[in-house]
């Protein structure tokens, strides 16, 4: 009987062990699919807000480069509101140029062929307007693709 009661005893108390060993780690099972759940939304909504950013700046960008060609189009055009405008258009980009370097590093190089020649010409005290419509019109149709890109990815 004796024999029997120990047994008993160290099968009560390997159970006991077993049981709390058990539950200690689903808590740190749970703790840790918690925190990657979280990573993963947090990392979620960085990326929709980003982009969202991103559009947002896109937007930004392609209404300075409107504002600069209602300057070069207006009669007789006035160098210190195309030279404000770019300043404007250079300004808007640079909120977002290193988000595009960084997440479309093609696009971004395709845009800044034309873009920084045509901030260049627009700060000059001799603008040439040709070479300024040519340039903006290459540079709008290179930020409409970009946001449609963009667009679509997000």
């Amino acid at each position: 009987m004796r024999n029997s009661f120990r047994v008993l005893v160290v099968l009560v108390f390997t159970l006991l062990v077993a049981a709390g060993c058990n539950s200690t780690n689903d808590g740190k099972v749970n703790t840790e699919d918690q925190k990657e759940s979280t990573e993963n939304e947090e990392t979620s909504e960085q990326k929709d807000e980003m982009s969202g950013d991103l559009s947002n700046g896109i937007e930004e960008v392609m209404a300075s480069l409107q504002d600069l060609q209602t300057a070069v189009k207006a009669e007789p055009s006035d160098p210190e509101q195309i030279k404000t405008a770019g300043e404007k258009l250079e300004e808007n980009w640079d909120a977002i140029e290193k988000k595009v370097e960084e997440e479309y590093p093609e696009d971004y190089t395709n845009i800044e062929e034309s873009l920084y020649p045509l901030m260049d010409e627009a700060k000059q005290n001799q603008q040439n307007l040709e070479k300024i419509q040519q340039l903006m019109n290459d540079t709008m149709e290179k930020m409409k693709a970009f946001k449609e890109k963009v667009a679509s990815s997000s």
